[in-house]
């Protein structure tokens, strides 16, 4: 089975101040910056998310839900200016109709490749592919299959203040019907320091018919603080706007860079 996904994004807009920390958290979507050369960076946050899966037949078939993820992480590490190599993984607590379940949902092995630098408003641009198979999972979490992931990522510099960014990929698997996924978001500057998103994503299959997959509809923004150009915290919150799901969410995080580059000492 295939699932196809259509991502367009924005990164927000600490970057624009050219600092040595770019992350792909708190939104939703990937950077097309890569983690210079010799460097590991941590993204660590805690995300929950609660709603009720609604039926649309019979309301008293409806099904509160909540999810925390708990120390979610991805660690990226520059090979050379041009790629670098990704590990992510979320470790998650959930509960359905009042059954908890915990554990590791497959990790993501993944690699993003620079196809561009841009200038300005003229996108820089990059590629990513990544992995999940079902065995980097816990038992109670694995897929049946593994799902591979595949987005072109870009980001645009429109004034000190502004940029807006965007992605365009795919998801391979074989349980469900392909989907289309997109987002789109717009990020501002506070100050040198600190800066602000808001999101606006979602998605719909590919086949009208497939009852596993609905059209849905999300909003999320939230901000950026970087204490120095390599520690930064985050906050951000989201809510689904279509009210299918009666989804909403909010996560804390912090990122930092570390050099492996040997001092000239």
């Amino acid at each position: 089975m295939k699932i196809f996904t259509l991502i367009i994004t924005c990164f927000f807009i600490i970057q624009v101040y050219s600092q040595e920390l770019i992350t792909d958290r708190p939104d939703i979507t990937e950077s097309p910056y890569i983690v210079p050369q010799n460097h590991l960076q941590f993204e660590h946050g805690l995300s929950y998310s609660w709603g009720t899966i609604k039926n649309s037949f019979d309301t008293t078939f409806d099904v509160d839900y909540n999810v925390l993820q708990i120390a979610s992480t991805l660690v990226r590490y520059g090979i050379n200016d041009m790629v670098e190599l990704r590990l992510e993984f979320n470790p998650t607590v959930s509960t359905i109709a009042g059954e908890s379940i915990t554990g590791l949902p497959p990790m993501g092995l993944g690699i993003k490749s620079k196809l561009f630098t841009g200038d300005g408003a003229i996108p820089q641009i990059a590629i990513l592919a990544t992995a999940y198979p079902g065995l980097l999972a816990t038992e109670n979490m694995q897929p049946e299959v593994a799902i591979y992931e595949y987005r072109m990522a870009a980001n645009h510099i429109f004034t000190e203040w502004w940029s807006v960014g965007w992605n365009f990929g795919a998801i391979i698997s074989s349980i469900t019907s392909p989907q289309y996924v997109y987002s789109l978001s717009s990020g501002f500057a506070i100050n040198e320091k600190a800066g602000c998103f808001v999101e606006a994503y979602g998605n719909f299959p590919a086949n009208k018919l497939d009852a596993n997959v609905s059209d849905n509809l999300f909003l999320d923004a939230g901000f950026t603080y970087g204490f120095t150009p390599m520690l930064q915290a985050d906050l951000s919150f989201g809510y689904e706007l279509t009210n299918i799901n009666a989804y909403y969410s909010f996560g804390i995080g912090f990122s930092y860079l570390i050099s492996l580059k040997k001092s000239d000492g």
